[in-house]
């Protein structure tokens, strides 16, 4: 069944079981994969996609519907991957998306040079290797697919802040890739 929004919180709110797995079922594969490729670990990331959803049931009703649910719940995730990265001392994590190889590789004509598979590899490797905050943009806009705007919504930042981090994950990616593709030529 197909929830609105707006019914859907509503009937998550009043207790409706049916509208909490309707909830779950529709975003759990999103969050799950997006905390995946914080992670790079399959167990960390479905441990914190549950502490996730527990979080969000705890919260439900000082979600004030501003965003959407989706929104509301990746930065949900991202607290929970911060509070996790903070209790290991980590501050590097994975990115797992195949289009962002593609898009550091088209700025720089970097696909003539090196295979997909390499580059890919290389580009995870690179995007372990930045800040924490670079990271979440990287793979909010491009592991996640979500628009410039609702990365900001989701970290709770400014859009010029989310273009800015864009901008300067792009840069040291490709001056990483540069660097790494010398050190192989």
């Amino acid at each position: 069944m197909r929830w609105h929004e707006a019914k859907l919180l509503d009937a998550v709110r009043s207790g409706d079981p049916d509208a909490w797995s309707a909830l779950v079922g529709h975003h759990y594969r999103i969050v799950y994969r997006f905390l995946r490729g914080m992670t790079g670990e399959s167990e960390l990331a479905a441990d914190l996609t549950q502490d996730t959803f527990v979080s969000a049931w705890l919260h439900v009703g000082g979600f004030r519907g501003a965003a959407s649910i989706s929104t509301w719940l990746h930065r949900i995730a991202i607290n929970a991957c911060r509070q996790q990265m903070r209790k290991k001392h980590q501050t590097e994590a994975a990115c797992d998306s195949d289009d962002l190889p593609q898009a550091v590789g088209d700025a720089d004509d970097l696909s003539a040079q090196v295979t997909s598979c390499d580059r890919a590899e290389v580009v995870r490797a690179a995007v372990r290797a930045l800040p924490e905050d670079l990271q979440m943009v990287i793979s909010l806009h491009y592991g996640q697919k979500m628009s410039q705007w609702e990365v900001a919504e989701a970290l709770a930042v400014p859009l010029g802040t989310v273009k800015r981090r864009l901008g300067a994950a792009l840069g040291n990616l490709r001056c990483a890739l540069s660097q790494s593709e010398e050190a192989h030529a």
